[in-house]
Formats: structure tokens, sequence, C-alpha cells
């Protein structure tokens, strides 16, 4: 329920705040958008199964990359109202 509410937001950020962000940057979001969808739907069929030590470390990857654009961004957008600028 939380990758879907994020995979939600992700959608949302770069129409809402693109006027915050470089073309580059709204793709990425996009893409990081894509690559939780792909871990929830690997998380959804293992849901019961559980994850094997080699899977989650397949999956913590992507998720720690993730993570690392979804800040960048963030602060991308954070300093730019803090100026009240846009690019």
């Amino acid at each position: 329920m939380k990758a879907h509410e994020l995979t939600s937001t992700l959608s949302e950020i770069p129409y809402r705040r693109g006027s915050y962000l470089s073309e580059e940057r709204k793709n990425l979001l996009l893409d990081v958008r894509t690559q939780v969808q792909i871990i929830e739907q690997q998380v959804s069929l293992e849901r019961g199964h559980g994850l094997g030590p080699a899977k989650k470390d397949r999956l913590i990857q992507p998720c720690r990359k993730s993570s690392v654009t979804l800040r960048e961004n963030l602060g991308t957008i954070k300093g730019r109202l803090d100026v009240g600028g846009k690019q």
C-alpha cells in the first residue's frame, strides 16, 4: 500500500512542482516511479513466502538509489522555494 502511495506521489511531483525542476530531474523522478512499481510487483509476488537474502539485496540497491534521487529533487525544490525563484 505504501509503495502504491509513493508511485502516485512520484507521478504527481513532476507536474505539480515541475517549474522548480529541470527536464532531466523530472525524468529521473518518473524513472524512480517505474523502479518503485517494479519493486512493488516483486514484493507482492513474494507475499506470504518471504524474501530470501539474495532477493532482498537485489531490491535494496534500487531502493537506495531511488531514495537519493528523491532527496536530491526534494532539496532542489525546497531550495528554489526558499529563495522564491524558479528555474
